[in-house]
């Protein structure tokens, strides 16, 4: 028997994961640490961009004549199009809304935080569905993998918002470029599941690459900020 979505423990199993993350994330920022409030309101704002999230996807769903995973083709559109586009459209525009135009946002390397924030509230309510579907052992994987990896995914926009803040010459192209690239491994992380093709080792790799985009960002986004101090020791790597 499957534990329903009412019981608390449900959440507080779910929710632990991505507060965990966030808090792995939140420590790489180091000369200027985000406002705790404002990255725990991101955090939730995430968590309750589920339910528009919900809406969105059951309209494109509609659109495209209700596909599900059973064909190749209905896979990609599945992946590519609701889990690519509308979850991290709908994440983006969350961090967008709520945090990208306050004063908080004050070096690039924010663009992550936030935009971990954002995705790790989304993965932590998605958890609590799962997990009120399969039991509460499906929190095992899913904290680290799917909960690691909407942070990974995210992490392409949010360096890119980070990036056009303070470039804004460059802000459509930055954009543009880590929302599509977002967009892309994480449509292609959910096809690669839902085909089974080569999927336990193209994964792995998957998460190793991210894993290190992730650490050159941290990096690059810490080497351009402003409260750097002059004598700057490169952050280990993640």
């Amino acid at each position: 028997m499957t534990p329903s979505l009412m019981n608390p423990l449900v959440w507080v199993i779910s929710f632990i994961p991505g507060l965990l993350w966030l808090w792995f994330v939140y420590k790489k920022d180091r000369f200027e640490p985000e406002p705790i409030k404002w990255v725990l309101i991101v955090f939730f704002a995430g968590a309750l961009s589920v339910i528009p999230t919900m809406f969105v996807s059951a309209i494109v769903s509609a659109l495209l004549g209700f596909p599900g995973t059973e064909t190749v083709s209905d896979a990609a559109k599945v992946s590519f199009l609701i889990a690519g586009v509308v979850e991290e459209g709908m994440k983006m525009a969350v961090v967008l809304v709520v945090i990208w135009k306050r004063s908080e946002f004050n070096e690039p390397i924010d663009g992550l935080v936030y935009a971990s924030a954002a995705a790790l509230g989304f993965a932590s309510v998605e958890n609590a569905l799962y997990v009120s579907g399969h039991g509460m052992h499906a929190i095992i994987p899913r904290a680290f993998m799917s909960t690691a990896g909407h942070m990974l995914f995210s992490s392409m926009w949010g360096y890119a918002l980070g990036r056009a803040k303070f470039e804004p010459e460059k802000k459509v192209s930055f954009l543009m470029k880590g929302f599509v690239l977002s967009a892309f491994l994480h449509g292609l992380y959910n096809f690669l599941l839902f085909t089974q093709v080569f999927a336990s080792l193209v994964l792995f790799l998957l998460a190793i690459l991210l894993w290190d985009i992730l650490a050159r960002m941290v990096k690059d986004a810490d080497s351009r900020s402003p409260f750097k101090p002059r004598k700057y020791k490169e952050p280990e790597i993640l």
